[in-house]
């Protein structure tokens, strides 16, 4: 549950431990910020992988091309 407060601040209630935390808006915006990065990162490195993925699959499809022009061409 959050409640503001008199400096600006975000009073955090934590309904599983009963914890009471102060957020002033800066901290709550630079989580905000971390938790995109993170989520960017996640994004960035599944398309990385994908494209790494359909490199090495055309770079073996033509290595077997290759071979077999080379092995036509010595019939």
């Amino acid at each position: 549950m959050l409640s503001p407060t008199k400096g600006g601040g975000v009073l955090i209630v934590d309904a599983d431990s009963d914890l009471i935390k102060l957020h002033m808006p800066t901290r709550l915006s630079w989580e905000r910020t971390a938790r995109r990065g993170r989520k960017l990162c996640a994004e960035y490195e599944a398309r990385y992988r994908v494209l790494r993925r359909r490199l090495c699959a055309l770079f073996l499809l033509g290595a077997v091309f290759a071979l077999a022009v080379v092995s036509v061409s010595r019939w």
